[in-house]
């Protein structure tokens, strides 16, 4: 039986963290720090996999019959997964406006 409201924390967590880095970028690539910018979505998409594989479990389980109740919190990780999807293409195209916009 899986422990969902941990898988649920971790999911948070990561996802979490990779939209900080994300949004972090962008104000790398404000100041003209490109590099550290693409390092941070880089950094940034590790950690939204490390959200992804533990989403998985619950995926594996609930595809192999497993029962899984209904609980707000994954609810509320999953929406945070799907936000910082949006946040990563955002992000990424903000640097580039950025790099377009000072010439570099």
């Amino acid at each position: 039986m899986l422990d969902i409201e941990s898988i649920s924390c971790q999911i948070i967590a990561n996802v979490g963290m990779a939209r900080s880095l994300y949004l972090e970028a962008v104000s790398k690539a404000r100041n003209k720090e490109y590099d550290k910018a693409l390092k941070m979505i880089d950094e940034g998409y590790e950690m939204f996999i490390e959200g992804q594989k533990a989403h998985m479990q619950v995926l594996e389980a609930y595809s192999n019959g497993e029962h899984i109740e209904y609980s707000p919190l994954l609810t509320h990780a999953e929406d945070q997964m799907i936000e910082t999807e949006t946040i990563k293409v955002l992000s990424e195209e903000l640097i580039n406006v950025y790099k377009d916009m000072k010439g570099d």
